[in-house]
């Protein structure tokens, strides 16, 4: 043992550097003090050093790790670190404090805290750490080490509470950070002792990392510091709340902004400090899901590629993670040009990197990714055929050890998995398996990417197991799935889509077993993604539609109605308001039928009407709604809080700029103008301002859903009938101004529909009686509307809101017309229609007086575009006929005539001073309703949906838009319907309070007859509201008892006998045989036609049946749609499609 002299000797011996910094003495848990290990322990003769639970190292210069060793092991307890020999006994729970000898007041940091598994030979470089807690800058420039200081140089830390008994190692580090503007001038000292834990912890770590691993050596720390040197990695989920992380989280953003602040714009390093405060507002994002931490982010990454100069090596670098930020973007909102930025970006980064860079493969692998999504949203397969060919390429030559090759592997694998589901090559999904696996094997299991590779082999094993049906497949799937969501902390926003896809998994069970046990752990799953509030909205929502249809399955109503209103809620979160209108519809592509599931469910669960009735209506229309509410009344607003209203209106004139998204970069050479971004920003405001407006008496309602006060309001000219049809039930739901009923439907089913529209013409007397007899009669009945009326009486009006395929279908003309018998909506009421019940409330708000339906403030003027030849079209020789006619029945009515040439910015421009506007000419319906479009002379540049959705002409309030063209309210595809858009419903937003238009293609000559009638009884109204949809419903009738007359006229002559109801109606079977025989000139149009030119041949009747007929296409040159030569798409011939039956009014 050493004599106090010698022991002295040793004191004197030790280096004056001593005094300068400081080492860990000591701790103390509950009140019992433990030695730390003293440098001195260095001086004693080999083996008589005492004993203690620090572990000895050779600081006895009390001196630091420098950056330049920061990938060795002696970051890890500090240089040539071996254990210490005795433990500290804490429990988990409990709080151990630190005790430095001392510390200088100048090397101000952070304190940060670790925590490894200990078996007693682990050595300092295999100890594998996980940080437990950490603190920087307390509050202004008071940094956690001046508190440890003003504490007697103490400072402690807890362990966490879940933490499992067990030996372990505590590293408790300080990194100063004095001199980190220098170059290797960070300095870090950790320390470590052994812990004896115990207590009823029960979670192990969940991996850590190596020493050298914790940290990566920049160039300038003090930057740095904030994130890649002492904030990464986080905290361990699995033992530490992240609560603590996320206070780190925002200490590092604070001194990051200072270091910002304090930064010359015009030092060489601006670009490095701005780029790592992007990074950490980016992490806040992950975490938080705050949009504005990433749209200052991605400002923040712009303005430090700008500051970075053309040719230096962060640029790549910086640019690709700018990519990162708008793919990150693009997620969270939908913005396709923000995707198309992110490839143009990462396109770029590649570009700017030679072959041979390590970072060259990293860089491809995100276009790789980038290009998947592009396709996943359009369906280009050239996105995906280069992803799959630049991934085969960096897979086969990046190196064995590449410690991406993982990633790699698994991007690839993605990219072959989305073209076995689109093509169902199973050589596609066999490779994807395979590299999917290949990924997995070679990544670290504590790797944090792990989970979402794991789900993605999930998805493919399973899709194999679709094509096998191998139970041991479907266990694999639903084995590797349930370890990716184990392995994800509980609210990582993630979690949500891990969990989807294993719920999917274990669908697949269920569908297999029929077991109770099976279904609840899918449902349990879906109920995971749905409630992660971080999540896209877009996973949310199908996971909660995934729910209401397992409920469904299982009869449960009162569970999937709750779900349904849930998901519902959701719907809005899908068309944030700076999205573009194109964005917004593809986003609400995935809710196609939802909402009438939803109505459906809410009924069979004994919910009231109007329940259902409000689940319609906020799930369908929302892009309309969204529109509507950029375009709401704020006339009482203005009155009562002109402030409020001057901030509505400068955020909605933001929003509604025509700005298509954010620019596409050429390079970074030039100033970015974040258009987008300010649109977004305009989009929060907007938010905030509503919000404001309805904390203000009175307003607590505006802009929000409806109340059942103004649903019925919305009834009082005539009954409102929304008309739901889902697979589960169909029903009508009636609103009157005293009371909301619903009307079972027992008879319509979507099956019938399905089939009513593939194998029959939608205007043939066939499918007209189906109509009346399974959906109109029995409202009509239900409402008692079963007496006829005549011209000159007061009609009663229904306002018609199909939903789904039912939509494309003319309920105005159902019924049993050849018999006379009033059994025909056209014979009891007058319709009209709607894409719902909130639009035709907004409709109503500009109604004038009735009186008159032209605004006092202005003289009445008509536009009239005429198309009779369009380059690449078939001529339609009766639309200037139509435009003669009709404007000298204007002119006669004192409205004056314009007719602006056929061009769209002409008529654009005329449209804000019209009242009137008719089109005769050709309509073009696209599987895109947005790109639907009047064509115009020049026919590259057609007035398209998406424009007409742009203009607002609501403050004139113009009467009516009369579109005498084809198909100009008909949605192709079905996945639209929920949405309504087309070209009426395009005028109807614009500001326009009636629009006239068609249900598919219409006959050229029959247009004439059709617009002339129907503007004669405006004429003779008065130009009112209610002169409009009267005057399309006379003109209708008449030229349907027209072709009434000709048709008896025709079955007397042919039957050689009186032209009696007798011999027209003797049997069903004559009825069908003689729809199938009507004449190619029936309506009563007074002219006859070559039937060459209205068929695609001649059929003998007795030949073929009904069913034949109807399955061929009809061939007619004079109608007004836009494909080359008139061909139409509607099956059935001519004579089956009854020409009056197209024609709808919609508006008030």
């Amino acid at each position: 043992m050493l004599s106090i002299t010698a022991l002295l000797g040793l004191v004197a011996c030790i280096p004056q550097l001593v005094l300068a910094h400081g080492f860990v003495s000591g701790v103390k848990v509950n009140g019992v003090w433990t030695a730390g290990a003293d440098p001195v322990w260095y001086y004693y003769p080999a083996g008589q050093a005492p004993a203690t639970a620090g572990w000895n190292a050779l600081n006895q210069d009390n001196g630091f790790v420098e950056p330049a060793n920061f990938g060795t092991v002696d970051i890890s307890c500090h240089k040539s670190a071996t254990a210490g020999k005795n433990f500290i006994n804490v429990n988990a729970g409990q709080t151990i404090t630190f005790f430095w000898n001392t510390w200088p007041s100048s090397h101000k940091g952070p304190i940060i805290n670790y925590i490894a598994p200990y078996n007693g030979e682990t050595t300092a470089g295999t100890l594998s750490w996980s940080k437990i807690s950490q603190s920087s800058i307390v509050s202004g420039t008071t940094w956690v080490t001046d508190n440890l200081i003003a504490n007697n140089f103490s400072t402690s830390t807890t362990i966490p509470s879940k933490l499992k008994p067990g030996n372990y190692v505590i590293r408790h580090e300080i990194i100063a950070l004095h001199s980190a503007q220098n170059d290797n001038g960070a300095q870090a000292y950790p320390q470590c002792l052994n812990l004896k834990v115990g207590g009823s912890g029960t979670v192990s770590p969940s991996g850590g990392k190596l020493g050298s691993a914790l940290y990566t050596r920049l160039r300038n720390m003090a930057n740095l510091a904030p994130r890649r040197f002492w904030f990464t990695p986080d905290l361990d989920p699995t033992i530490q709340p992240q609560a603590e992380s996320i206070e780190a989280l925002e200490n590092a953003i604070r001194m990051s902004r200072e270091v910002v602040a304090s930064t010359p714009k015009d030092q060489d390093n601006v670009g490095e400090h701005l780029s790592t405060l992007a990074d950490l507002l980016t992490d806040r994002f992950y975490r938080t899901g705050a949009m504005v931490d990433l749209e200052e982010a991605i400002v923040l990454e712009q303005e430090a590629i700008k500051a970075t100069p053309m040719g230096h090596p962060e640029r790549p670098l910086r640019i690709n993670k700018l990519s990162i930020k708008f793919r990150s973007r693009y997620t969270q909102i939908g913005a396709l040009a923000d995707l198309d930025d992110a490839i143009h970006l990462a396109q770029e980064t590649t570009d700017l990197t030679p072959d041979g860079h390590p970072n060259r493969l990293v860089f491809i692998s995100n276009l790789i990714n980038r290009l998947a999504d592009r396709f996943i949203r359009t369906d280009e397969i050239d996105d995906l055929l280069e992803a799959i060919r630049l991934g085969e390429h960096i897979s086969t030559i990046a190196p064995r050890d590449d410690p991406n090759r993982a990633v790699f592997l698994n991007n690839l694998a993605f990219a072959l998995g989305e073209r076995y589901s689109r093509d169902g090559e199973i050589e596609d999904l066999h490779d994807a398996i395979q590299f999917g696996e290949e990924a997995i094997k070679i990544l670290p299991k504590k790797e944090p990417r792990r989970a979402k590779f794991l789900s993605n082999l999930g998805n493919h094993i399973g899709n194999r197991y679709l094509e096998t049906m191998l139970s041991d497949d479907l266990n694999y799937a639903i084995r590797v799935s349930q370890e990716a969501v184990d392995a994800t902390p509980s609210d990582d926003p993630n979690r949500a889509m891990l969990c989807h896809n294993l719920a999917i998994q274990f669908a697949d069970q269920y569908l297999s077993t029929q077991a109770r046990e099976d279904l609840e752990f899918t449902i349990s799953y879906y109920k995971l993604a749905l409630s992660q509030e971080l999540a896209p909205p877009e996973v949310r929502i199908q996971a909660g539609r995934d729910i209401v249809r397992l409920y469904a399955s299982v009869l449960e109503w009162e569970q999937a109605y709750e779900v349904a209103a849930q998901v519902t809620s959701l719907i809005s979160q899908l068309t944030s308001r700076s999205l573009e209108i194109a964005d917004k519809q593809d986003t609400l592509l995935n809710l196609a039928g939802f909402s009438s599931e939803a109505a459906a469910v809410a009924l069979n669960a004994k919910k009231d009407p109007l329940v259902a009735l409000k689940l319609l209506e906020e799930g369908r229309s929302v892009l309309v709604a969204s529109l509507e509410d950029l375009r709401a009344e704020t006339a009482l607003l203005q009155e009562k809080h002109p402030e409020l209203a001057a901030q509505f209106a400068k955020c909605r004139d933001k929003l509604e700029e025509a700005v298509a998204g954010l620019p596409v970069l050429k390079s970074y050479e030039t100033a970015w103008k974040p258009e987008g971004s300010q649109r977004y920003e305009a989009g929060k405001q907007f938010d905030k301002v509503i919000a404001e407006i309805r904390r203000q008496p009175g307003f607590a309602d505006f802009l929000s859903s409806l109340t059942e006060e103004e649903i019925h309001e919305a009834a009082k000219y005539g009954h409102i009938v929304v008309i739901n049809t889902s697979r589960l039930r169909c029903d009508a739901i009636v609103v009157q101004p005293n009371q909301i009923r619903q009307i079972s439907l027992p008879d319509l089913t979507v099956r019938q529909l399905r089939h009513m529209e593939y194998y029959y013409s939608m205007g043939s007397p066939k499918v007209l009686r189906w109509l009346w007899d399974v959906v109109v009669d029995p409202i009509l009945a239900a409402l008692n509307l079963t007496q006829t009326y005549s011209s000159g009486e007061t009609w009663p009006h229904i306002w018609w809101i199909p939903t789904g395929r039912l939509s494309k279908f003319p309920i105005h003309a159902a019924g049993y017309h050849h018999k006379g018998m009033g059994k025909t909506v056209l014979d009891r009421t007058i319709s009209s229609y709607s894409s719902s019940i909130k639009t035709l409330i907004h409709t109503h708000r500009r109604r004038f007086d009735s009186t008159s339906a032209i605004s006092p403030r202005s003289t009445p003027k008509a536009l009239l575009i005429a198309m009779e030849k369009t380059p690449g079209y078939a001529s339609l020789p009766f639309a200037g006929k139509e435009a003669s006619i009709i404007g000298g029945l204007l002119e006669s009515m004192e409205v004056g005539v314009a007719q602006p040439l056929p061009h769209k910015q002409d008529i654009l421009s005329e449209l804000r001073e019209c009242t009137i506007l008719h089109f005769a000419g050709h309509g073009s319906n696209n599987i895109d309703p947005s790109r639907s479009h009047l064509v115009l002379e020049d026919s590259e540049n057609p007035l398209y949906v998406a424009d007409l959705l742009e203009v607002n002409i609501r403050d004139q309030a113009p009467l009516l838009a009369y579109l005498s063209a084809c198909g100009t309210g008909e949605i192709e595809d079905e996945k639209y319907s929920d949405e309504s858009i087309h070209l009426i419903s395009a005028c109807q937003l614009a500001g326009f309070r009636h629009v006239i238009g068609t249900l598919w293609e219409v006959n050229d000559e029959m247009c004439v007859e059709m617009a002339k009638r129907t503007y004669e009884t405006i004429g003779r109204g008065g130009l009112t509201d209610e002169s409009v949809s009267l005057g399309l419903h006379n003109a209708v009738r008449e030229m349907r008892d027209e072709w009434l007359s000709n048709r008896r006229a025709r079955q007397g002559m042919k039957r050689g006998g009186s032209i009696s109801e007798e011999a027209v109606v003797s049997s069903e079977e004559d009825i069908d045989e003689e729809d199938t025989d009507e004449g190619a000139n029936e309506e009563g149009t007074g002219e006859e036609e070559n039937s060459d030119s209205e068929r695609s041949e001649e059929m003998d009747e007795e030949e073929v049946d009904e069913d034949e007929m109807d399955e061929q296409l009809y061939n007619n040159r004079n109608e007004r749609n836009a494909s080359l030569m008139g061909t139409s798409k509607t099956k059935g011939t001519d004579a089956e499609r009854l020409r009056w039956v197209p024609y709808v009014h919609y508006g008030i």
